[in-house]
């Protein structure tokens, strides 16, 4: 076992060594046999539908219910070598290998066993099933091109099924299990590490090992930390992977899930994890992934490469991480209870109100009662997304400022196949260039330090210097009463294809509207009306059928050609532009209101250059100082700054309440002179760089 120094120890698990006690395994034995057949055992006894449990074939770690039909439906698959009609055994691809889904029978046949009543499960001749389908993959023993099937898929599946059916099976299949999950070992980082440690627990379980089931316990216990490191929990509850590359969905989707599961399997035993680790998930799950879903859906700009996947349920297994947490916590878990049910019920939770910026993975999310809007940027400080496993082929702009837009959940559902990927909800490109070769992209950074944000509980703002393929572009979001704002400046290209900012590219919802106020531009469509505030753009509305391939975003994709109505809306800046600019107020308003609204009253854009971008909404002046300088603001003064930052002033009576953020993360501090008045303000350094500081004047 890794030699740790005590102090440490201490810290990963609040747990007396095994000392060989193979008493301590039986109670882990008995714990993962709990949650494995759980919400099973619960679906039988209350009928409560299992639909939210649903776990594409072949996910080893989503939480399930095993209902009939599915066992039913698979059972009559059942060939008389073991295996199933209905899977590709030919295929050698190294991204989703159908033959898991292989394994992920055995998994559902050996809860089965374990949870159905034994008349039912001697009438379906479930035993026979499982020890032909288990002895079939033991016979065959494939592996899969990508390393990852084999040394931690296909563990984690036969040391599950093992714990499940020991006692049921034959020396060949023992035999067979234990050459299967001796693939495993300790290692690696982030969510992988996690993988790899249950998995060496579930090893010392199956070999009656202690010292090896600890080993793996304290291996997967080691990445619940919020300290500073490039990949995993960052310190402010965004999660990374694969260096410094967002990604809370996908790897921080199963980090949530598999730490879950750990402290869940682990709690009121010997090796119970420490209350600071529980803390830790606790707060992962509730101020990051929790403020990034609408409902049970997890924000797609969060799965990093898996959005190209035709097959992913990002959020819904997330209920699994609820009860978790719930079962262990003993305090207050109403707010645990509230998400649990904004999952069940898919309604946004009504609480979470304001802006959450992330400034370790250069995300943020502006949450209002009826609209959700999640900005995805990159800096040089982070990566773009990935190609992996020829995956996201076609994601060059999903790192470039790409905005979505929720009311309802359902407004990208599958559209990804037949999006134009060269206009993507947000961004400001050439569409009409070829897409920017992987090597431009691909995990790579960002062009440019400045982004960042401001988080605010009624308010907040994001920017980003916008500088890649071809294209600059100043963008500013903000966060205001009933609406978001995307402004757009200093919007400049040297190329000669037109350039191009996308509002929105959404799945078409009935009627699209279009009015003139004022001789500005308004359009309305599935419930949001976008107001053209600044009165010289050319919009751009475009509807119908648009068709495409899964394939060409995801070569091993199963499903192929896809067709959906699609709705785009942006704003066409001709060739070669030079500091041109646009500003759309986004607000949720039935066609009815539509009809009558006239533009909104409250919002002034104040400058937008390249040196600043100003605008009061609601009577908050948001300022973004891309160089030092000052404005001049009605009713406030003179602004001044020394270095560039973001920063939002709100009268409250006499005082002037401000909050700022360094979006370089490199300032220590800023001198601000307001009214003739110089102050410094000290700005959060390290790990804090980039968060908001909030100061009275």
């Amino acid at each position: 076992m890794k030699n740790l120094k005590p102090f440490f120890f201490a810290c990963i698990l609040s747990l007396s060594a095994f000392g060989g006690n193979t008493n301590d395994l039986s109670a882990l034995r008995q714990g993962i046999v709990e949650v494995e057949t759980g919400l099973t055992a619960e679906w039988l006894a209350t009928g409560r539908s299992p639909a939210l449990f649903y776990s594409p074939e072949g996910r080893f770690d989503f939480p399930i219910a095993v209902k009939r039909d599915d066992l039913d439906g698979f059972l009559q698959k059942l060939q008389p070598d073991g295996s199933f009609n209905d899977i590709d055994y030919t295929s050698v691809s190294r991204s989703g290998w159908v033959w898991a889904s292989h394994f992920d029978r055995v998994r559902k046949l050996a809860i089965a066993i374990n949870t159905y009543p034994e008349a039912e499960v001697q009438a379906k001749n479930l035993n026979q099933a499982f020890h032909s389908t288990l002895g079939w993959w033991i016979k065959e023993n494939p592996t899969c091109p990508n390393w990852w099937y084999n040394e931690i898929c296909m563990p984690r599946f036969m040391g599950v099924i093992g714990t499940l059916m020991w006692e049921e099976m034959s020396p060949e299949e023992r035999n067979g299990a234990l050459a299967i999950i001796d693939r495993t070992a300790t290692g690696a980082t982030g969510q992988n590490r996690l993988w790899r440690g249950i998995n060496v627990m579930l090893q010392g379980m199956l070999k009656n090992d202690p010292e090896l089931a600890e080993n793996g316990i304290v291996s997967g216990a080691e990445t619940i930390s919020a300290e500073v490191a490039i990949e995993g929990i960052q310190p402010d509850w965004s999660f990374r992977q694969h260096g410094p590359q967002f990604y809370q969905g996908n790897y921080g989707h199963h980090f949530l899930l598999n730490t879950a599961y750990l402290l869940r399997v682990l709690h009121g035993s010997e090796f119970e994890v420490s209350a600071e680790k529980q803390a830790v998930i606790e707060n992962l799950a509730l101020e990051g992934t929790r403020w990034m879903m609408w409902g049970s859906l997890l924000d797609y700009a969060a799965w990093g490469r898996q959005i190209s996947y035709e097959n992913r349920v990002q959020g819904p297994p997330l209920l699994g991480t609820c009860d978790a947490l719930i079962a262990i916590k003993p305090g207050d878990t109403s707010e645990l209870q509230a998400w649990r049910e904004s999952i069940i019920s898919d309604t946004p939770l009504s609480s979470l109100l304001g802006t959450r910026f992330f400034w370790r993975s250069d995300y943020g999310v502006m949450r209002q009662p009826e609209l959700m809007a999640t900005v995805k940027m990159c800096s040089t400080r982070t990566l773009s997304t990935e190609i992996c496993n020829d995956e996201n082929l076609l994601g060059a702009f999903l790192c470039e400022g790409m905005t979505l837009l929720y009311r309802d959940g359902g407004e990208y559902d599958r559209i990804f196949p037949v999006w134009d990927w060269n206009r993507l909800p947000g961004v400001t490109s050439r569409p009409t260039a070829p897409m920017p070769d992987p090597s431009e992209w691909s995990e790579k950074p960002g062009a440019t330090a400045f982004v960042g944000g401001i988080s605010g509980d009624d308010s907040g703002a994001m920017v980003m210097e916008a500088r890649r393929f071809g294209v600059a572009a100043d963008k500013v979001w903000v966060n205001g009463p009933n609406g978001i704002l995307i402004l757009t400046g200093n919007i400049s290209s040297e190329a000669d294809e037109p350039v191009f900012t996308t509002i929105n590219q959404c799945l078409l919802k009935g009627d699209v509207l279009k009015r003139s106020i004022d001789g500005k531009t308004a359009v309305w469509h599935d419930g949001l009306a976008y107001f053209f505030v600044l009165g010289d753009d050319k919009v751009v509305i475009e509807q119908g059928e648009q068709s495409g391939d899964w394939r060409d975003l995801r070569t091993a994709s199963t499903d192929g050609e896809a067709k959906a109505d699609v709705f785009l809306l942006g704003v066409d800046h001709g060739a070669k532009p030079t500091n041109a600019q646009t500003a759309c107020w986004v607000s949720p308003m039935t066609e009815a209101d539509f009809q009558t609204s006239g533009l909104p009253t409250t919002l002034k854009i104040l400058q937008n250059t390249p040196e600043f971008q100003a605008l009061e909404l609601d009577g908050i002046c948001t300022l973004a100082f891309h160089k030092p300088g000052s404005i001049q603001i009605d009713g406030l003064g003179t602004v001044a700054v020394d270095v560039p930052c973001l920063m939002s002033l709100k009268k409250e009576g006499r005082a002037i309440q401000i909050a700022v953020a360094d979006p370089t993360q490199t300032q220590a501090s800023l001198q601000m002179t307001f009214n003739g008045e110089t102050q410094t303000i000290e700005l959060p350094q390290g790990a804090n760089a980039g968060s908001t500081i909030t100061k009275s004047l």
